[in-house]
């Protein structure tokens, strides 16, 4: 299993305990040196970390049973081209996938401003400091997904809505296979 955007590891951890060998990616160096230091602290193998650069993932075709990439995929700006030749690439055959996407009522979005056509960026008014600047690519909707994914089979994309917190956390998450 993979898991794009790794952060914390937490869903790592969890596809290790449903038996999977597991990699992590991740843009962050400090993200892969914290989950390192976390790794060897708590005395957990089977998992790997690495940083990826300019959306390209150095891992073997046809290499991976799952691929994850939840509240992260969206920061990589030539998504359509990262999707198809990166994702789908690294997927095995029946390979499974789930990504999740900022929906237009999420929180977040208030605090962007549009860079060009389907890039935002977080402004200064955001209240996360670690995000301002940060570009990602904001999906318009359901259909956009569908298409965006249209190289894979029996995808489905649903919404969920979250307010337990003091965002409002409404994701698109898309789920397919290859």
């Amino acid at each position: 299993a993979l898991d794009i955007g790794f952060g914390s590891i937490a869903n790592l951890l969890m596809l290790k305990d449903k038996g999977f060998k597991c990699y992590g990616a991740d843009v962050s160096g400090v993200a892969v040196r914290r989950g390192n230091i976390f790794l060897k602290k708590k005395k957990i193998s089977g998992i790997f970390l690495k940083k990826f650069n300019n959306g390209k993932l150095k891992y073997v075709e046809n290499s991976f049973d799952i691929v994850t990439g939840l509240q992260s995929i969206y920061y990589n700006l030539d998504l359509r081209k990262f999707i198809d030749n990166q994702i789908y690439k690294i997927l095995k055959p029946q390979g499974k996938f789930i990504f999740s996407f900022f929906s237009s009522s999420h929180s977040y979005i208030k605090y962007s401003s549009k860079y060009k056509k389907n890039i935002y960026y977080f402004n200064k008014s955001h209240p996360n400091k670690r995000l301002y600047g940060s570009k990602y690519y904001k999906v318009k909707d359901k259909k956009e997904l569908i298409k965006m994914f249209n190289k894979f089979k029996n995808v489905k994309v649903f919404q969920t809505k979250s307010n337990q917190t003091h965002i409002r956390e409404n994701w698109w998450y898309v789920v397919g296979e290859k």
